[in-house]
């Protein structure tokens, strides 16, 4: 189960770092004010030469309560005198105990695009991990889907074009 757990965030991971590579690759070469259609204003901006840099960023940390449980075992060894005699007792038993351990966490993503003095994306690039990257998914998923290329016809169309081509050079 641990490294079912494992695998499943390491591929989370690679989606989420696949939507970003392909979201922001539409954007470069194309106006500033794309970027913004798709990613809303920017969190700050500042000058770098002739340049203009613009970032957007997502930040999100905290703390949560993780129980944790400990088991011990124990044995005790009993010794009865009486009248009428003694007896000897051995008792083997589990005890367990949960108590509670704090886990932080610190999501975070940082999107820079570098703009031209004419507003056009020169450079365009992320950096952050999986909790804050997942937020800018939505809008990657939207920008790789409206930029990238559309079939030239589709399925229905195809067949029958190929199918009348086939018919031709019978």
């Amino acid at each position: 189960m641990k490294y079912g757990l494992i695998f499943f965030l390491l591929f989370l991971t690679g989606c989420v770092a696949q939507q970003m590579q392909d979201g922001l690759i539409h954007l470069q070469d194309k106006p500033i004010e794309t970027a913004v259609t798709y990613l809303g204003l920017p969190d700050g901006q500042y000058h770098l030469e002739e340049n203009k840099v613009y970032i957007w960023g997502h930040h999100s940390s905290g703390s949560y309560l993780v129980p944790k449980t400990s088991t011990t075992d124990f044995s005790s060894t009993t010794n009865v005198y009486g009248d009428y005699g003694s007896a000897h007792g051995t008792t083997h038993g589990t005890a367990s105990t949960t108590s509670y351990v704090s886990e932080s966490y610190d999501y975070h993503c940082v999107i820079k695009a570098v703009a031209d003095r004419k507003g056009i994306i020169s450079y365009i690039d992320y950096e952050g991990n999986l909790g804050g990257c997942s937020a800018f998914s939505g809008s990657m998923k939207k920008i790789a889907d409206d930029f990238s290329p559309k079939p030239f016809c589709d399925n229905d169309e195809c067949g029958k074009l190929l199918k009348w081509k086939r018919v031709q050079h019978d």
